[in-house]
């Protein structure tokens, strides 16, 4: 299933760009329906590049179609992310904590100049869940809950995605309201 959302981030680029990079866990404080962002690992394997491991905890309500393979306890997923401030981009690799072996999520997010104060935030990225041979579960069921699993993850995702935006504008507001902004 594929993923494809852009926002709009009221301040330029580099600080848009920057302050995601390099404050996720705070960004993250402003987005709806995450509980929290463990910041894993931060690594800088060359100019210009940092790569970083977070686990994000998510909420939100599960599908009844999709119950008997998701429980609440299991919306949370490791980021594997790579920015690249040559190109004003990150790439993403998602993984689950539930049905890791099944599910494959990756992407690209680009931070685009508007403007001196507007940044475009274009997010892509295609989900894919194979629950063929599913232990346990009638293949007939499988196929009916297949697309309705999918669907509710990217819809998980996707309002977290866009909400980026404004959530790197609260976050900046808030750090100039405190006399830290660029």
């Amino acid at each position: 299933m594929r993923i494809d959302t852009d926002a709009t981030i009221h301040h330029r680029r580099d600080v848009a760009y920057r302050a995601v990079r390099d404050n996720l866990v705070e960004v993250g404080e402003h987005l709806p329906n995450i509980t929290e962002i463990e910041l894993v690992e931060r690594s800088e394997p060359e100019a210009g590049v940092v790569e970083f491991v977070n686990i994000w905890h998510g909420e939100g309500s599960i599908p009844s179609v999709a119950r008997p393979f998701i429980k609440s306890s299991m919306l949370r997923w490791t980021d594997y992310a790579r920015w690249d401030e040559s190109d004003w981009s990150c790439t993403w690799r998602l993984e689950t904590a539930f049905m890791t072996e099944r599910v494959t999520c990756s992407g690209r997010n680009t931070y685009e100049v508007v403007d001196d104060d507007h940044t475009r935030l274009h997010i892509t990225g295609d989900l894919a869940i194979d629950l063929t041979r599913f232990p346990g579960v009638p293949s007939l069921v499988t196929r009916r809950a297949q697309p309705t699993v999918e669907k509710f993850i990217v819809g998980l995702i996707t309002p977290n995605l866009t909400k980026t935006a404004e959530a790197v504008d609260a976050y900046l507001d808030s750090e100039a309201r405190r006399g830290k902004g660029p």
